[in-house]
């Protein structure tokens, strides 16, 4: 393995770590403090509280909460992107990982999570509302355009790293960051504390490899490489590196085990 692809591993990885630390802490953390209710301990799959003071719609939002701080964050990295506010090609390379893994695992997050445990957060959401049905439809909907916005950014972006040189190919350009992604989140499931070890495994591969599905499909196809003024600066980002490793290493040794709130 050269060192450029262990780069690439390592700032995929801390995607994914944002990804996972940010649903968790951030989009259901923060919404329960808005919603007025009691934080109790995180892990790397749930967040419990106290909802003793939390009204029925309150509960709601808060479920809620993960994937709409994952929808803004891919949405943000995928503006910097866009409007390229940085020049150096690691910085964007984990500016468009971010947005696509985001929105690929949010919308098959909303879509199928209902058809998979009737636990999950968009099966909670809709559970007892008038014409659940209806409801039922329309989460699909938005998760399968969640989907399709993260698969045609990934397709769309993706070039540029190609053009870039920092990828010579369209498994290493897509498969980087699911195979990381899945790692990382196996890993995880391996040191969240269970009783119910090969079903956390389970989940660990279904929320990473599953629900990045659309990039394994991708690696079959050619990615045509976009040149000239589109292509970013070839430089390394230290930063990148050490912001990546630090997130990825609070995600699996910190938030993994679990954090307990007093």
């Amino acid at each position: 393995m050269n060192k450029r692809i262990l780069r690439l591993i390592v700032i995929s990885c801390g995607a994914w770590s944002t990804l996972q630390v940010g649903h968790e802490l951030i989009g259901h953390g923060l919404t329960v403090l808005l919603m007025g209710g009691k934080p109790l301990a995180v892990n790397a799959m749930y967040f419990h509280y106290d909802l003793s003071s939390v009204s029925d719609l309150a509960d709601r939002w808060i479920r809620a909460g993960g994937s709409i701080f994952n929808v803004l964050w891919a949405l943000g990295c995928f503006l910097m992107l866009i409007k390229k506010w940085f020049k150096t090609v690691e910085l964007n390379y984990f500016l468009w990982v971010s947005s696509v893994i985001n929105l690929l695992q949010s919308g098959s997050y909303v879509a199928f999570g209902r058809f998979i445990d009737g636990g999950m957060d968009w099966a909670m959401i809709i559970d007892g509302l008038e014409h659940q049905v209806y409801w039922g439809y329309l989460e699909l909907i938005v998760g399968l355009s969640l989907l399709l916005c993260g698969t045609l950014i990934a397709v769309k972006l993706g070039g540029l790293f190609i053009g870039s040189g920092i990828v010579n190919t369209s498994k290493k350009l897509y498969w980087t960051p699911l195979f990381s992604a899945t790692t990382m989140s196996v890993i995880s499931s391996l040191i969240m504390p269970t009783e119910q070890r090969f079903m956390m495994i389970m989940g660990g591969i279904g929320n990473g490899f599953t629900f990045l599905l659309p990039l394994f499909v991708l690696g079959f196809f050619k990615t045509k490489a976009k040149n000239e003024n589109e292509v970013f600066i070839p430089y390394t980002s230290p930063g990148v590196i050490l912001y990546a490793s630090l997130i990825s290493i609070f995600y699996l040794f910190i938030m993994s085990p679990g954090i307990t709130f007093n």
